[in-house]
């Protein structure tokens, strides 16, 4: 499961950078990363995490496992 939120997170992170994108301006995600995301929240427990919690989820680990960040992902609120 931490494999895929990497993938996903790196795919939304790249996506994000190429449009230009600020997060925070909640910008579209490509039609596959969107796909990807919304597999990857039907398969977690309940409660399940909003696109916009997974997508800050996934792009905090991905970050954190660049070294950009602690290595502790910021958990659900």
């Amino acid at each position: 499961m931490d494999k895929i939120a990497a993938s996903i997170a790196q795919i939304a992170a790249e996506a994000l950078l190429k449009a230009g994108a600020d997060a925070r301006a909640g910008a579209d995600l490509p039609a596959p990363v969107m796909d990807g995301l919304r597999a990857w929240i039907a398969d977690q427990p309940e409660p399940r995490p909003s696109v916009s919690e997974a997508v800050r989820l996934g792009i905090g680990e991905w970050l954190s496992g660049k070294g950009y960040l602690p290595a502790a992902v910021p958990s659900r609120d």
